[in-house]
């Protein structure tokens, strides 16, 4: 989804050399891949001093998580809303099916609840893919050895 290039960056105490999301090809953020987070991540010159590095930690994760719940939320009410639909068009199509002639329109009902059913519960399933990158951008972008490391500067 992102492509990466490397952008010259040059900065007196933390080097020279750091990766910067290209403009041009940014997409829309998804949120179900790590680099969605890239742009709150840590900086190398925020973690050179003690007490700036952990107010900087903390913006970082509840940015983070405040990031990926906000992209979580729309899948995760389509997708409950969806489920729900479904197990009550199967429960109803199940009724229409016990009743004398009713399997006429029972059997395709039930059939129709499972499919929204489980469209419900592969949207949830997206909710939870982003739960888990924003978890893994979390661990990846909110440390300071890694902004050392690879020398992040400010986001652009």
């Amino acid at each position: 989804m992102w492509e990466w290039r490397a952008a010259e960056l040059l900065d007196a105490s933390c080097g020279a050399m750091t990766y910067a999301r290209d403009p041009e090809v940014a997409g829309e953020v998804s949120g179900r891949y790590v680099t969605d987070y890239a742009d709150l991540r840590v900086s190398c010159e925020a973690c050179q001093d003690q007490y700036k590095a952990v107010a900087a930690i903390q913006f970082c994760v509840s940015s983070i998580k405040s990031r990926g719940a906000s992209l979580a939320a729309g899948p995760m009410a389509t997708g409950g809303g969806k489920a729900l639909l479904g197990v009550l068009a199967t429960g109803a199509g199940a009724l229409l099916a016990a009743t004398p002639g009713g399997g006429i329109v029972g059997f395709p009902l039930m059939g129709i609840g499972l499919g929204v059913a489980a469209a419900g519960i592969s949207d949830a399933g997206v909710a939870l893919e982003i739960r888990n990158a924003a978890a893994r951008a979390i661990d990846w972008y909110c440390n300071c050895e890694n902004a050392k490391k690879y020398l992040w500067t400010e986001p652009d």
